[in-house]
């Protein structure tokens, strides 16, 4: 008796079902933050800093770099990272509140590999101020790129 072609089929199937469930996952699977811009409040946002030069800093490091904001508006100000592939927070990302008349601090998540290319990373805020609902920090720093020799002394093998 010929078994080839059932087997065959049920792995027609199954790879049909794998490459269904594959496109049609991101639509149906939670992302892993909200992408949506934030609601607008009479929150105002008056940058410190706008860059910071962090020095160098280890290839494949998780970098998170603070910068103080102050609120100038009358409500609170809301400020969230735009989820991106260089997000190290995983899952979500932290949303910062301001209060009116307050210095607060943002901090951007990315990683010391977004700054092998050029040096620096323009990192993606949303905020709740209407006239200022996009909000762009820059972060330079320069990569100390692993040697052959140090990835070979982390290999999980004896």
């Amino acid at each position: 008796m010929d078994r080839s072609k059932p087997i065959f089929a049920a792995a027609c199937t199954v790879a049909t079902l794998l490459i269904f469930l594959g496109y049609s996952t991101p639509w149906w699977w939670p992302g892993p933050a909200d992408p949506s811009p934030l609601a607008e409040t009479n929150g105002r946002v008056q940058l410190v800093l706008d860059e910071q030069d962090i020095g160098l800093v280890q290839q494949g490091e998780p970098l998170e770099v603070a910068f103080p904001v102050v609120n100038a508006g009358t409500e609170p100000l809301f400020i969230r990272q735009v989820p991106g592939v260089t997000s190290t927070a995983g899952p979500s990302l932290t949303t910062f509140t301001i209060e009116p008349g307050q210095t607060g601090e943002v901090v951007a998540q990315l990683l010391a590999d977004d700054l092998l290319p050029r040096g620096r990373k323009h990192v993606h805020f949303f905020t709740s101020d209407a006239s200022c609902p996009d909000l762009w920090l820059t972060i330079r720093g320069n990569v100390v790129r692993q040697t052959s020799s140090e990835v070979y002394e982390e290999a999980p093998w004896p």
